[in-house]
C-alpha cells in the first residue's frame, strides 16, 4: 500500500500570528441540525462558547428539516467560515449550497454531532470541544476535490462517497425517526431488511472508459466509510481522482463476507474486491435503483460521476 501524498497545506491564523502578522479572528456562521446533535447539544454549546473565547463572532442558524442547510449556504454572507454542526448529511447539503453561492466557495468546518461522522474522521477533526474550537478558530485550510454525481437531469455533489447496490438500498430504507433514537443501529436494521429483499441484480460500471460487473460498487473520494471502515486506502479529499470499489460476487452470503471483511480490515485482501482509479465514472443497473451519497439518498441509477476539482475548502485538525 503506498502512503497518500500530503495535502497542499495553506497557511492559516496561527501561523500568521507566529510570524507577527495582524489576524482578524474568524468571522463563523455556523448551521446546527438539532436532529443530529439532539444527545450532544451539551458538547455544542460547549464548542460555541470555546469559539467565543478565541474571540470569533459566532451567528448559529439551527436547521429545520431537509434542504435547509443547502439554502442556507447558497445565502452565506458576513462569514469567513461556515461551520456544520452535525453529520455527513447535512455537510453535504452545505456545500451543495456553497457551490451556488455567487460570492464563491467559502471554507467549511466542522462541529462533528451526526451518526458516523465520517467527513470529521477523514480531515482529522477532534470531538474534546476545546481542541475543536481551536482547529476552527485557527486550523489549517485545505483545497479539496468533490465528485459530482449526474443523474436525470439533475446533478449532486458528494464528499466522500456515492454507492449503488446494496449499500444504498440499506441507505434508502433508513427511517429519521429510527436513526434519532438508534443512531447507527439504523443502518445496522435497514441493512437487514435490503438483505432480505434484494435480488443482486448485475451493476455495470465504466471507469475511466474501461468496463466491469458487479454486484456492488462505493466511488470514493476519501477511505473512511461509516465511520473509521476502510475501503479505499489511498484516496484522499485533496487527492484528483476518484477510487471505484468493484464488489463482484453477488448474493446475500458475499454481502455478509464484504461486511465482515470491512469490519476486520480484510478488504485488501480478497482478490474479488478491486479498486480502479477513475475520474469519470458510469453506473448502469436498474432504472430507478437508489444510489446513496455521504450516508444519504443521492438519487437514483443511472449515473454519470465525475471528478470535480478544488471545489471545496476545508478547515481542519490533523488527519490520519
Amino acid at each position: 500500500m503506498t502512503e497518500a501524498s500530503p495535502p497542499p497545506w495553506q497557511f492559516d491564523a496561527a501561523d500568521a500570528a507566529a510570524r507577527g502578522l495582524a489576524v482578524r479572528p474568524r468571522r463563523l456562521l455556523v448551521l446546527h441540525n438539532p436532529v443530529a446533535g439532539w444527545r450532544r447539544i451539551e458538547r455544542f454549546r460547549e464548542t460555541v462558547a470555546q469559539l467565543e473565547r478565541h474571540g470569533c463572532p459566532v451567528a448559529v442558524h439551527a436547521t429545520t428539516g431537509p434542504g435547509d442547510a443547502e439554502a442556507i449556504a447558497a445565502g452565506a454572507e458576513a462569514a469567513d467560515v461556515l461551520v456544520v454542526a452535525g453529520g455527513d448529511g447535512t455537510i453535504n447539503e452545505a456545500l451543495n449550497g456553497l457551490s451556488r453561492r455567487p460570492s464563491g466557495m467559502l471554507p467549511l468546518g466542522v462541529i462533528p454531532l451526526g451518526t458516523a461522522n465520517v467527513l470529521a474522521e477523514e480531515l482529522g477533526v477532534p470531538t474534546d470541544p476545546a481542541d475543536v474550537a481551536r482547529a476552527i478558530a485557527h486550523g489549517r485550510i485545505v483545497t479539496a476535490h468533490l465528485g459530482q454525481a449526474h443523474f436525470d437531469g439533475a446533478s449532486r455533489n458528494f464528499t466522500l462517497m456515492a454507492g449503488a447496490g446494496i449499500d444504498a438500498q440499506a441507505v434508502a430504507r433508513v427511517r429519521t425517526p429510527v436513526k434519532r433514537r438508534f443512531g447507527k443501529g439504523a443502518y445496522v436494521l435497514a441493512g437487514l431488511e435490503a438483505a432480505a429483499a434484494y435480488r443482486y441484480p448485475t451493476l455495470r460500471v465504466q471507469a475511466d472508459g474501461t468496463w466491469y460487473d458487479c454486484a456492488q460498487v462505493v466511488v470514493c473520494k476519501g477511505h473512511f466509510y461509516a465511520g473509521r471502515y476502510v475501503l479505499a486506502p489511498d484516496v484522499r479529499p485533496w487527492l484528483p481522482e476518484l477510487h471505484v470499489v468493484l464488489f463482484e460476487r453477488f448474493g446475500s452470503v458475499n454481502a455478509a463476507r464484504y461486511a465482515f471483511g470491512m469490519q476486520f480490515d480484510r478488504l485488501a485482501k480478497m482478490p474479488d474486491v478491486r479498486v480502479v482509479k477513475a475520474t469519470t465514472v458510469t453506473i448502469d443497473g436498474p432504472t430507478g435503483d437508489p444510489i446513496q451519497g455521504d450516508g444519504d439518498l443521492l438519487g437514483a441509477l443511472p449515473v454519470k460521476i465525475d471528478l470535480l476539482p478544488e471545489a471545496a475548502r476545508f478547515v481542519i485538525g490533523d488527519p490520519p
